[in-house]
């Protein structure tokens, strides 16, 4: 996340789940925490500053559709 401040990221459970592609914004307020929280422990997070290019990721490999956080993206 602080490497590529301006770019997303999808969080979806460990083994990639088409029913759970959350895409947020590098800064995503879900995210900070203490260092004692894995954020990575039961999920993974596919990262880019190309959003087109998690869509792809999306739907070819896991086979499903992001989900924009209501937090990063609005309602």
């Amino acid at each position: 996340q602080d490497a590529h401040p301006d770019g997303e990221f999808i969080n979806t459970e460990r083994k990639p789940n088409p029913n759970y592609l959350v895409l947020h914004r590098s800064g995503c307020p879900h995210f900070k925490g203490s260092d004692s929280v894995h954020w990575t422990k039961d999920y993974v997070k596919a990262a880019s500053t190309d959003r087109a290019a998690l869509e792809t990721w999306a739907t070819q490999t896991v086979g499903g559709e992001i989900t924009l956080c209501r937090t990063c993206f609005g309602h």
